[in-house]
């Protein structure tokens, strides 16, 4: 890589910092929706996400193997269990030989609710129509550019939130769609990074725990009892890592070898890589208006 292509992704990497707090923060303005959808419709908030992916995928069904190409690192029970209450309050219905659907009912209390979250978007933009109108327009530039380069990354998350994300045309909603889509194809980008280091789903995310802090195996199971795997499951992945001379010490002193630091943050310049090279379509000029007006968004009133 030359000087040039240094500055350049560097210049890259700060832009997409404020991006991603821009996205973060504006998932204020419409908390109060989702939470009163949770209410009203009995069920979690991440179930509401997959019911969301079920809107995306019309007029097909979606099976386990799509749900859990989206998320690789959760157990099949993660997405059966919620899948399974969806189904029970009428929200979606399963045909095991196919995948399951948004019931008609459940398809117009999703729709509702994507028109309710743009709606809360619309009505808070902290710029001036013009202003968020041109983000839009370049951060749109991007997304496209992105879903159009050829694999890897493979489009996955990406794909769905490009679909369906945010629905509206005011600009802060496409400005919004678009931050959401980027956030997934960095996703999509940081999982065929670390596919090909050869390591299994579980054995990634114990090495990324202990890289970002050393502990116990049962701290680390805690930390990511969220994706529904059993103890075992984990202790699996930590003896394939013991194999590759990633991770040294017991059970309850657990720390990354040399080689384990390596490829972690490998795979974190590998991500950078696939994620920021469908960003050389933007010039010097776009990229500073587009810096420019991400750090407005920032500071005025996020």
């Amino acid at each position: 890589m030359t000087h040039a292509d240094s500055t350049v992704r560097r210049d890259h990497a700060a832009i997409w910092d404020f991006a991603s707090r821009a996205n973060a923060s504006m998932a204020s303005m419409w908390d109060p929706v989702v939470e009163r959808a949770v209410a009203d419709l009995g069920v979690d908030r991440t179930t509401l996400v997959m019911l969301s992916f079920l809107l995306a995928k019309e007029p097909h069904a979606m099976s386990l193997a799509d749900f859990a190409q989206l998320s690789a690192y959760s157990a099949p029970t993660f997405f059966t269990e919620r899948l399974a209450r969806a189904t029970g309050v009428g929200h979606s219905s399963h045909e095991p030989s196919v995948g399951w659907r948004l019931t008609t009912p459940g398809r117009q209390r999703m729709m509702r609710l994507h028109a309710d979250i743009a709606t809360a978007i619309a009505g808070a933009d902290p710029l001036a129509p013009s202003d968020s109108s041109r983000l839009a327009e370049h951060l749109q530039v991007l997304v496209d550019a992105s879903l159009a380069t050829p694999a890897p990354p493979t489009p996955r998350m990406s794909w769905y939130m490009h679909r369906l994300i945010v629905a509206g045309d005011a600009p802060l909603a496409r400005v919004v769609r678009a931050l959401v889509c980027l956030d997934a194809y960095r996703s999509d980008a940081h999982q065929d990074a670390w596919r090909a280091s050869g390591l299994s789903a579980t054995a990634i995310e114990v090495l990324t725990a202990l890289w970002r802090r050393p502990g116990s195996l049962a701290q680390v199971c805690e930390q990511l009892a969220v994706r529904g795997h059993p103890y075992e499951v984990y202790a699996v992945a930590l003896g394939d890592l013991r194999r590759r001379d990633l991770v040294v010490g017991s059970d309850e002193v657990l720390e990354l070898t040399s080689a384990g630091t390596e490829l972690r943050s490998e795979l974190e310049v590998s991500t950078d890589r696939l994620f920021f090279a469908p960003w050389e379509c933007i010039g010097a000029e776009a990229g500073a208006e587009l810096d420019g007006l991400l750090r407005l968004l920032n500071f005025e009133g996020l």
